[in-house]
């Protein structure tokens, strides 16, 4: 047998991860953040404890490895309006709408304990820095693509669009059957792209 390369063990590695964050993400959506223990993130990960601990110093730790996702989620999802070169204002606009929708009808279950954990400032700030600062950089991107549409106030309509989109996610949540489609419809005709 072939002794595995670098690149073998860290993808080895980085599935391990993502399977023992899979597994927090559905205990903490069940039994919540404060009641889950490693143990049973281990159990439900059918790893060790030994093994999480090699690979997250702490349960804040994991809950930072499925933030870093989320972001990296996040930051798909905006370069759908970056592309200037390529595409029209009202293109990167379209894109934007598709990746949200995109992205709630998938049903990532890690929403279901992200909201409540970012509104845990006292035990959690770092979330909600990082998601404040990703707010931030979402309204500027959209601010900016306003302004390129030529909105008379592009700053309002960035956070109008960006609290849709919240209301989408929470309704998303609350409801098992969520017309995300007839969402994405109403936002097409509201800001004018073509399907």
């Amino acid at each position: 047998m072939t002794p595995r390369s670098p690149e073998q063990f860290e993808k080895i590695r980085e599935e391990s991860r993502q399977k023992i964050a899979h597994s927090a993400v559905e205990l903490f959506t069940e039994k919540g953040y404060d009641t889950t223990t490693i143990q049973q993130i281990a159990t439900h990960a059918e790893v060790s404890k030994g093994l999480i601990y090699n690979y997250f110093e702490s349960k804040e730790d994991i809950v930072l490895y499925i933030v870093n996702g989320m972001l990296a989620l996040f930051d798909d999802m905006m370069k759908g309006i970056d592309d200037k070169e390529h595409m029209s204002p009202s293109e990167r606009l379209k894109n934007l709408i598709d990746a949200v929708c995109d992205e709630l009808e998938s049903g990532h279950e890690w929403m279901r304990w992200m909201i409540p954990l970012a509104f845990r400032k006292n035990q959690f700030g770092f979330v909600t820095d990082i998601i404040e600062m990703k707010i931030k950089s979402a309204i500027a991107h959209m601010r900016s693509l306003f302004k390129e549409l030529e909105y008379e106030e592009p700053e309002k309509e960035a956070w109008f669009l960006g609290a849709v989109f919240d209301g989408m996610h929470m309704a998303a949540l609350a409801l098992e059957n969520y017309d995300v489609q007839g969402m994405r419809e109403v936002l097409y005709s509201k800001y004018n792209v073509k399907n």
